[in-house]
């Protein structure tokens, strides 16, 4: 696998929480792909 993309469509939840949950997510675990996050309210 060369990429990971999330698309996230907030509404009931802040994108920037989410975004920073996936950050402590990929931290975590070591994923060592490149990662492409789409943020929209």
């Amino acid at each position: 696998m060369k990429a990971v993309l999330i698309n996230i469509f907030g509404g009931i939840v802040r994108c920037d929480l989410i975004a920073d949950g996936v950050i402590g997510a990929v931290e975590e675990v070591g994923v060592d792909v490149r990662l492409l996050c789409d943020l929209r309210e």
